[in-house]
């Protein structure tokens, strides 16, 4: 009972860790995410300005620096 529930736990893991490679290389078409891609850093910040309304274009553009790097 012990060599199954070890097997199984084993094959999820490896299943689970296998994917994990797989989904963090992405593919070589430049694909990031569907949030990501279809932005531009002008319609991003746009956007951000709406949804945080209090914030001050200092504040968007750090926000925007710390969550995507550019």
């Amino acid at each position: 009972m012990k060599k199954k529930i070890f097997s199984v736990l084993l094959t999820v893991l490896l299943a689970v860790g296998i994917s994990n490679v797989v989904l963090a290389h992405g593919n070589d078409d430049g694909y990031m995410g569907p949030m990501q891609s279809d932005f531009q850093k002008e319609e991003m910040t746009n956007w951000m300005k709406n949804m945080h309304p209090t914030m001050n274009d200092t504040q968007i553009e750090q926000m925007h620096r710390d969550c995507h790097g550019f």
